[in-house]
C-alpha cells in the first residue's frame, strides 16, 4: 500500500472517530436539550412525522453512527485486512 493511502486512511479514521464521537455525545446527552422542550411548555410535544423529536432526534443520530461503522468496515477496515 502508498503512504498516500495510509495517509488518506489516517485522516479518513480520525473523521471518522470524531464523528462518532461527536454522535454518542448528541444522540443521548446534552444534544437532548437543543431540541427537548423544556416544563414551560405547554400543549401536546413535538413531532416529526408522528414519532416524539426526542425519538427522532436519538434515531438520527443512531443513523450517523451506523453510517460511521459500515464507512469504517468498507474502507479503514478493509484495507487492515488485506494486508494481514
Amino acid at each position: 500500500m502508498s503512504d498516500r493511502s495510509e495517509t488518506g486512511n489516517k485522516g479518513l479514521s480520525i473523521i471518522l472517530t470524531l464523528v462518532f464521537i461527536l454522535a454518542m455525545v448528541m444522540g443521548p446527552g446534552p444534544g437532548v436539550y437543543l431540541i427537548n422542550p423544556g416544563p414551560e411548555h405547554e400543549g401536546p410535544a413535538p413531532t416529526l412525522i408522528g414519532l416524539p423529536i426526542v425519538y427522532a432526534w436519538a434515531v438520527l443520530w443512531f443513523g450517523v453512527q451506523a453510517v460511521v461503522l459500515v464507512t469504517a468496515y468498507f474502507t479503514v477496515w478493509a484495507d487492515q485486512e488485506e494486508e494481514e
